[in-house]
């Protein structure tokens, strides 16, 4: 079929809500740029110009600017990538958009679309939504809408709800499996492509690998591969290059688990060699029981700063539930081999795992803190996230969850609501954080002009001690 004119896309990515007036930053549309540039590879150019929302329009704009900024452009479709911090936020959007354009085709993706998510997909608020990974379904889709008002035959990974006046989300309608693509290296960079310019925020998000070979009970991730797919040694010194050439400051690594790879070291070595002059640092997750003194050394010359490591739980229960099995001894070693290199250990603890007690958190919380292991802690309510296992066994675990974001667990056998309150403030005083803390509030002043008159009010005093 032959378009008289090109139909206009907007792909639109809501960031984190902030926690107080500063700039927002790493809200970087990957995913919606992938969308773009797979679908452009495919020949879909000549008939839908593919925008993504500008980071200015959607870091800084409100709930009602935003619908304008987006209706304004007059689209013809508008995909949303979801994630458990903007799904609420989304669909209203969405909605409103709908609102002003009921013409409008309305495509959601991402980690909240999936096929145990019957709260999003019972909504009006879409006309296709897409399970898994997207490159491919959204091509497809695009493809078969040449054709009609939807695509002629079942497209793998895309769900199209019932149009009558029956429900909208039908389990048993759910799409086949969107097998992953086979070579990331035919996908390339979107960075290098010009799509997205690491200067933007002198940051470049970077996949080495898309997969995971841990199945960890509490993510979503091994749901939607079914092996390892790499990235290229050609590929990633590309992007590195582009990081370099653009200024960027920091190259985040975003595999599930960077030292999952059999090639771990020489992985190490090729992102040494792509930061020669130390340019960016490098952040990423990984499982410290793999660390060495040499890896650890590796980690350095290549420029880590900080890292991110999973400990989750130390209890042995709660380890075998969630299919995570931590080997303490390989964990500290590594933990210290890292931290006597200079790089900063950020390590994560889970509050509400099926298997822990408020004994068991306990003393995970002063495992860490009394053997100093570790720079930095962030210490979570257990999610029960959709498409992970824990959603699926959550019956049969007897867990109570929220049944909307953030899916918070509420309580397990051997965790009431008020221990997983009173555990959390415990983590808070141990370790002097306070999580999810609002930022301290700045004032500023101009450096000429009249002096104002101020005035220092402590809420922790009485409400007439004011001192001026």
């Amino acid at each position: 079929m032959h378009l008289s004119k090109r139909r206009t896309i907007v792909l639109v990515q809501l960031p984190i809500p902030p926690l107080g007036p500063g700039t927002i930053r790493g809200n970087v549309p990957l995913a919606a740029a992938y969308l773009k540039l797979y679908a452009e590879q495919k020949g879909l150019a000549s008939s839908y110009g593919i925008d993504l929302l500008p980071a200015a329009a959607a870091n800084a704009l409100g709930d009602r600017a935003l619908v304008a900024a987006i209706v304004e452009r007059r689209p013809w479709m508008v995909g949303f990538t979801c994630y458990v911090w903007n799904i609420e936020r989304t669909l209203w959007i969405a909605r409103q958009v709908k609102r002003c354009l009921p013409q409008v085709r309305l495509v959601l993706g991402g980690p909240e679309i999936t096929p145990d998510n019957a709260w999003v997909l019972q909504t009006p608020d879409y006309d296709f939504a897409v399970i898994g990974e997207g490159e491919q379904t959204f091509a497809q889709l695009l493809l078969g809408l040449l054709e009609g008002e939807v695509p002629s035959v079942p497209i793998p990974g895309l769900y199209v709800p019932f149009a009558g006046n029956g429900a909208r989300y039908d389990p048993a309608r759910r799409p086949a499996f969107r097998t992953p693509l086979p070579d990331l290296n035919q996908l390339g960079s979107p960075y290098c492509a010009g799509i997205l310019d690491a200067a933007d925020e002198q940051m470049l998000l970077l996949e080495t690998t898309r997969g995971c070979v841990f199945k960890c009970k509490f993510c979503y991730y091994p749901k939607s591969y079914d092996k390892q797919y790499y990235l290229s040694r050609e590929q990633i010194l590309a992007s590195l290059g582009h990081a370099s050439d653009r200024g960027a400051r920091e190259v985040f690594l975003l595999d599930p688990t960077l030292n999952q790879r059999k090639d771990f070291a020489n992985l190490l070595c090729l992102l040494a060699a792509g930061n020669p002059d130390h340019r960016f640092t490098y952040f990423g997750e990984l499982r410290a029981e793999g660390i060495t003194d040499t890896t650890a050394a590796l980690l350095r010359e290549a420029n880590f700063t900080e890292v991110e490591v999973g400990l989750q739980s130390i209890e042995p229960e709660a380890q075998a539930r969630m299919d995570r099995k931590n080997n303490l001894k390989a964990f500290e070693r590594g933990i210290r081999a890292m931290r006597a290199q200079g790089i900063a250990v950020k390590v994560d603890l889970i509050v509400g795992l099926p298997g822990d007690t408020v004994a068991s958190v306990r003393r995970g919380l002063h495992y860490l803190y009394d053997n100093g292991l570790y720079d930095d802690v962030q210490v979570f309510n257990l999610s029960i996230l959709p498409g992970t296992a824990f959603r699926q066994e959550a019956d049969e675990l007897g867990l109570t969850f929220q049944p909307r974001p953030p899916y918070y667990v509420l309580r397990t056998p051997t965790l009431a609501r008020e221990d997983l309150f009173g555990l959390m403030q415990e983590a808070e005083d141990l370790f002097g954080i306070e999580f999810d803390a609002q930022p301290r509030p700045v004032v500023t002043f101009a450096e000429t002009g009249p002096a104002l008159p101020m005035c220092r009010m402590d809420l922790d005093l009485p409400p007439a001690h004011v001192e001026g």
